[in-house]
């Protein structure tokens, strides 16, 4: 019997996924069937973005306990389950130790726990440590051959063969293929091209003018000289990262007062200014009183409920707004009125009261309504919603009536998912999801550690960042005097923030037309892939069946190729997420649903 040969492009923690799958579950079901798998990434396999050189300060935003690449008996995919450490056991085991806000491995230290939130770099430790695990037991018939370098081409053949071309003009033949690319990188857009020319044309009247376009392009702000005005576009988790490097990263240092944090300059950074569409602060996640596993169960957002909308539907098709918004506010309002009360009433007989419903409009739009003077008026008010959203945060994502609510959105994220995946919602309907509600979302209940909040509003008090402006800001590139400038409309002022560099610290999501990479044009241009589109809306993504296969320029769902994650974030909703033990990982059980898929195939036509 002739070898079956598998690609898998992108060895991140989907790709290892996928790998884990088809190694584990090759004795259930193709043990007589010779196997050869290759593992292509321009990164040593396992790792990902998250390689062991990068800074310490830069942290996973999950807690260490709930981040796994292990199934176990909460996935209801079928096979067999290979059991492993999450990352916090790991990192136990291999005998790391915190010093303050530094993890090494160390005879003595103070033990990590269960809830810290680890460097990425010992994230992709982790993952690595997978994949040495995955084959060091691999079965007799299965080879794994990792390639080092970017796959640009991929054809498509009639006789069941896929032909992928490498940067390096290396080619392999395989039977089967997995996308698993994890975040790309777009093409520049034309602001970015004009901001470009702006600095290009300007340098001679300002030394100091810079664009950093790629914000993890780190070798650049070696480069940013301290004491000059640097503006960061973007206020999500990136700009903390941006934020740690130019200031724990230029020589500063935290110190722990009582129940706050002070910083201390190292008189080596830039004055740094911040600033989004919004110009509101991610919120902190609360302390984590769930453990490992712990979820809110809905009463009001179910999947039943899901079902009983789209019946009511000539298509199928719901609207967020009108439909399922209403159930997850309801829902948020319930945990944020049980728990401020201390009492759980029964759901059934629950409706919303007034307080509870301005509690979580306020989470929702904190600012509607208010004016406000001055910029100076507006930093205040900013300083002090973020001190009370610290103060919540330290109460805890279950004590804590405001980020227990907030939490509800990541504990129905799988319910979510199911309204939302493969056109769920009527394209109008999808197209304001994505615009108005994700980054709403993104920024109540997927913020960054409380730790990076704290830091911020000390780097607050001691001067050294700086809101640069308020909602809807506009940045105007100053030519007479070579200087970003962020305009700002106040009620009694125009105001005006200049700086000498702009970052973009906004992550575009995945498009394959306007993706950078050789491999998504070519595929495109092949026609093996079509953009994802909900009837005439352009969500983003590459197109998809439920079995995700990719679905191609003529419609046709090629039994073939497969793909997961980031390059389906469009006709699937939240793919950029690490699985989580013991709550039957959404991760998991596609990496085994497209797996399992391949081997009912091989036997298909093994028996043909």
């Amino acid at each position: 019997m002739s070898k079956i040969s598998i690609a898998i492009i992108g060895a991140g923690s989907r790709g290892l996924s996928l790998l884990e799958r088809i190694v584990t579950l090759y004795p259930e079901y193709s043990p007589n069937q010779k196997m050869e798998i290759w593992l292509i990434d321009k990164n040593e396999a396992g790792f990902g973005v998250h390689l062991p050189n990068q800074p310490d300060y830069f942290l996973t935003n999950t807690v260490a306990c709930q981040i796994t690449l292990f199934g176990d008996d909460s996935v209801t995919a079928p096979g067999s389950i290979r059991e492993g450490p999450n990352l916090y056991q790991w990192a136990r085991d291999q005998g790391y130790k915190k010093s303050g806000q530094l993890y090494s491995r160390r005879p003595q230290g103070e033990e990590i726990s269960p809830d810290d939130y680890l460097p990425r770099a010992l994230l992709g430790e982790y993952l690595h440590s997978v994949y040495l695990r995955i084959l060091h037991n691999l079965p007799p018939g299965i080879t794994v051959n990792v390639i080092r370098g970017f796959a640009v081409q991929v054809s498509s053949f009639s006789n069941h063969t896929i032909k992928i071309k490498l940067d390096n003009d290396f080619k392999i033949k395989a039977n089967y293929l997995f996308l698993a690319t994890g975040h790309g990188e777009n093409r520049s857009t034309e602001d970015d091209l004009s901001i470009q020319r702006f600095v290009s044309g300007n340098l001679h009247k300002n030394k100091l003018l810079r664009y950093i376009r790629r914000p993890y392009e780190l070798r650049k702000y070696s480069h940013i000289a301290g004491g000059s005005n640097v503006m960061i576009g973007g206020m999500g988790l990136t700009t903390y990262d941006i934020i740690a490097r130019l200031t724990v990263g230029c020589g500063g240092r935290f110190c722990d007062a009582g129940h706050r944090l002070i910083y201390h300059p190292s008189g080596d950074e830039p004055q740094i200014y911040i600033y989004s569409r919004q110009s509101l602060p991610a919120g902190s996640r609360g302390v984590n009183q769930k453990g490992v596993s712990g979820r809110y169960l809905a009463h009001f957002f179910t999947l039943d409920a899901i079902d009983r909308l789209r019946q009511r539907t000539a298509q199928g098709k719901i609207d967020f707004v009108a439909d399922l918004l209403p159930l997850l506010i309801k829902e948020m309002c319930y945990v944020y009125s049980c728990v401020e009360r201390g009492e759980w009433t029964q759901a059934r007989d629950y409706q919303a009261g007034a307080a509870e419903r301005e509690a979580i409009n306020q989470l929702f739009y904190p600012h509607q309504g208010l004016t406000f003077s001055t910029l100076e008026e507006w930093r205040a008010w900013f300083k002090e919603l973020l001190i009370k959203d610290i103060a919540d945060a330290e109460k805890g994502n279950v004590d804590g009536a405001l980020k227990a609510a907030a939490d509800v959105i990541r504990d129905t994220r799988d319910i979510l998912r199911y309204a939302i995946n493969h056109g769920g919602l009527t394209p109008q309907s999808h197209r304001q999801f994505l615009s108005e509600f994700c980054p709403i979302f993104n920024r109540i209940a997927v913020g960054p550690p409380l730790r990076r909040n704290q830091e911020l509003l000390a780097l607050i008090e001691s001067g050294v960042v700086a809101l640069a402006g308020g909602p809807a800001a506009r940045l105007v590139c100053r030519s007479e005097s070579g200087h970003f400038a962020l305009h700002t409309s106040f009620v009694q002022e125009e105001s005006v923030t200049l700086a000498d560099i702009l970052i973009k610290a906004r992550i575009a999501t995945f498009s394959p037309a306007s993706d950078s990479s050789r491999l998504y044009h070519n595929l495109l241009a092949e026609g093996v892939i079509r953009p994802y589109d909900n009837d005439g809306f352009p969500a983003g993504g590459i197109d998809i069946d439920r079995q995700h296969h990719v679905i191609s320029r003529k419609k046709i769902s090629q039994k073939n190729i497969y793909a997961l994650g980031t390059p389906v974030e469009g006709p699937n909703y939240f793919t950029y997420v690490l699985p989580r033990p013991a709550v039957n990982s959404t991760a998991l059980q596609e990496a085994a649903l497209c797996v399992v898929d391949m081997y009912q195939n091989i036997r298909k036509h093994a028996g043909s």
